[in-house]
């Protein structure tokens, strides 16, 4: 399945733009993404220093689908029972199935509110539906989270009683990573909520997939820290601009064939999304500049955007260029195109969608996906 996000709303169902003052205060306000075995290193986010106590933890991750979304371990519970859930910047609530959602859910693991002596029932509904049209219902409570060794008590989550679009997903359920402001009731998410307790030596948590050309769907989920033997390379920094999404300015994004590079667009909102499948997804009009550029055309049948990739190798195709930070993050066109088929008669699957989707101020972003992060080291710095 390729996930992609709702708009950016509170959970009132307003613009999140109102709550976010606090951003005058931030200090070198950013996310933090480094090319892995590369040069460069892009986006930190800083908003306020906190005195924490010193707690870092390490969360396996899946790679499922070849870049379709990642996949941590988390317990909730007590004691803790165990559930595999997608990982996701691009959200803010925990959501897990229920005893009653089992096949509906997709679910290998369900919850059982009554195995559990911390439960305690809010009797407060919950729902969300994504851009791809799936979408859970239920209820929410308040128990013990656990992402590897950190624990937080009394941590709202929700119960899934009921979903559609979820029955064939590998995943036990949902973990948000976003802002509070746009967690569908309000409440804290888990990794802010570890923050806040004094849970976590630094108010960061960091990501790493192991790159395609290793064969290998590993990856690594840390709390309160980051792995400095993951990549090469400096930090290049890029503002938080809205507390929605980890949405941020990106300088540009261009196309470069030989000595030839044309800019694409300028001065862009963006935000880096692990809940998001594709590479990038950009609107309409910039879509199809592209499109037209590398000569990729819809293919109704399988949903896709495709290129011939059978007549011509892939050298022959651009780099996409975004630069965040003034540092430049290419993708050349093994990272962006996918081959399919066998070798007497393939294509390529191009991994760049077009999407009309909007921040808090109703201005168009862009985002940049799963097949665009597993190229570089994130740190998104709370």
């Amino acid at each position: 399945m390729r996930r992609v996000k709702r708009n950016c709303t509170n959970a009132e169902g307003g613009k999140c733009l109102g709550r976010s003052n606090h951003l005058l205060n931030k200090v070198r306000s950013s996310h933090l993404l480094n090319k892995v075995r590369s040069s460069h290193l892009l986006n930190k986010v800083r908003s306020r220093k906190r005195s924490v106590a010193s707690t870092t933890t390490n969360d396996t991750l899946i790679d499922v689908g070849w870049g379709s979304y990642w996949m941590g371990l988390i317990t909730i519970g007590t004691p803790g029972q165990t559930f595999d859930v997608d990982i996701d910047t691009g959200s803010s609530d925990l959501w897990i199935p229920g005893v009653q959602c089992g096949t509906p859910c997709g679910a290998n693991h369900t919850f059982n509110s009554s195995l559990s002596s911390t439960y305690t029932a809010l009797n407060k509904p919950f729902s969300i539906q994504y851009g791809d049209g799936s979408n859970v219902a239920g209820i929410f409570g308040n128990d013990t989270v656990c992402i590897g060794g950190i624990c937080i008590a009394n941590q709202t989550f929700a119960i899934a009683t009921s979903a559609n679009g979820m029955s064939t997903q590998v995943n036990d359920g949902l973990l948000g990573m976003g802002y509070q402001n746009i967690a569908t009731g309000g409440e804290m998410p888990v990794v802010w909520s570890m923050y806040l307790a004094g849970q976590l030596s630094l108010p960061i948590f960091a990501f790493w997939v192991a790159p395609v050309s290793t064969g290998s769907d590993t990856g690594e989920l840390i709390l309160g820290g980051y792995d400095t033997t993951k990549y090469t390379g400096y930090f290049a920094y890029a503002s938080v601009t809205t507390k929605c999404y980890w949405e941020f300015i990106a300088d540009s994004v261009t196309l470069t064939i030989g000595s030839t590079t044309t800019t694409i667009a300028t001065s862009i909102n963006a935000m880096l999304d692990t809940g998001t499948t594709l590479g990038m997804i950009a609107s309409s009009a910039y879509a199809n500049e592209i499109y037209s550029m590398i000569g990729a055309t819809y293919n109704a049948a399988i949903g896709w955007y495709t290129i011939n990739c059978h007549t011509q190798p892939l050298t022959a195709f651009p780099n996409i260029t975004v630069t965040i930070g003034g540092v430049p993050f290419t993708l050349t066109p093994p990272m962006y195109l996918r081959i399919v088929g066998n070798p007497n008669n393939y294509y390529c699957l191009c991994l760049l969608s077009t999407g009309d989707f909007y921040d808090a101020n109703r201005q168009p972003i862009w985002i940049l996906g799963d097949f665009f992060m597993r190229r570089f080291y994130s740190v998104f710095d709370m």
